[in-house]
């Protein structure tokens, strides 16, 4: 017996459409905050084993200055996203974090 709701080859041949949900300025914070902390995990490691990797004392001011300049993009990123939180579209906003209930 067949199945009225069965697909049809028909129906399969309609291409897939995008709906992009997440604005450039989101995707661009989520980038920057995976690539700091990622660079601020990789200078605390550094720091950390200092010895086995040989560090003079300038190459150490290096990387403890390098570990705070990412710590404040890392600042200035979470700013971003507190700004997107108010002003962005209406999936960036604080409003859309949590589901709504039955409509």
């Amino acid at each position: 017996m067949p199945n009225d709701t069965s697909c049809t080859t028909d129906d399969m041949a309609e291409p897939l459409k995008e709906h992009r949900v997440w604005s450039p300025g989101l995707r661009w914070f989520h980038w920057i905050n995976a690539l700091c902390v990622f660079a601020l995990i990789g200078s605390g490691i550094i720091m950390l084993r200092e010895t086995e990797f040989g560090l003079s004392a300038d190459g150490r001011y290096f990387v403890e200055s390098l570990h705070v300049h990412i710590a404040y993009l890392f600042a200035l990123n979470l700013l971003w996203r507190v700004y997107l939180g108010f002003f962005g579209d209406t999936h960036a906003r604080w409003s859309a974090l949590l589901p709504r209930g039955p409509q």
